[in-house]
């Protein structure tokens, strides 16, 4: 199948095969595409929860050194420290 643009054949620029090339798409695809749509849509919103939200969280990771968790002996206790964690914030 050659695929035509501007009434030329633009296969040699897609591929050298001979039987052309596949694309496939995850099944996810269109939840990625909704995704990228909301973000464009509400990109102000986005920024306002960066501003807001993701500030607690730097905190803790970088100036507070809880850079990660370890789960010790199960996510209970991991989700303990965090609790721990937060409380003290």
């Amino acid at each position: 199948m050659d695929y035509i643009e501007n009434g030329r054949p633009v296969h040699t620029q897609c591929t050298r095969s001979k039987k052309g090339r596949i694309l496939s798409r995850t099944t996810f695809a269109e939840y990625y595409e909704a995704n990228r749509k909301s973000y464009q849509e509400k990109e102000h919103l986005y920024k306002r929860r960066q501003a807001i939200v993701e500030h607690p969280f730097g905190t803790i990771k970088r100036q507070w050194g809880f850079g990660y968790i370890l789960t010790k002996k199960g996510i209970s206790r991991a989700s303990s420290d965090v609790g721990f964690m937060f409380i003290a914030f």
